[in-house]
């Protein structure tokens, strides 16, 4: 069982590097010119990375409990996977938004 749950955490972690990416692909889409294609990819990845550190990460200041935490965990992965949709990608966005649901079925299933 310790093995399926390491196996379950590698693939959330692995999912959240994905939803990072995601995020950061649909903020160099925004704008005119190079210069805000840069910023908007780093400060939406910013505001993202904020967001989890505080509300969702294991040592969060304010980490969320319960089934809260896994709503907003899944919210926040599946908008990115939403994004990459939007952005034309969309097998990928399926298939990283079908791994995400198991997965966040099965860390809520094991208390992960």
């Amino acid at each position: 069982m310790n093995a399926f749950k390491a196996i379950n955490a590698t693939a959330a972690f692995l999912l959240e590097l994905a939803m990072c990416a995601s995020y950061a692909a649909w903020g160099d889409s925004l704008g005119s010119n190079r210069f805000v294609h840069w910023l908007g990819a780093i400060v939406i990845l910013a505001v993202i990375i904020a967001l989890w550190a505080v509300f969702l990460a294991p040592r969060a200041s304010f980490r969320l409990r319960g089934i809260n935490l896994y709503l907003a965990r899944t919210a926040l992965l599946l908008g990115g996977f939403a994004l990459l949709y939007a952005l034309n990608h969309r097998g990928l966005a399926i298939i990283l938004g079908v791994l995400t649901l198991v997965n966040q079925v099965v860390a809520f299933l094991y208390k992960q």
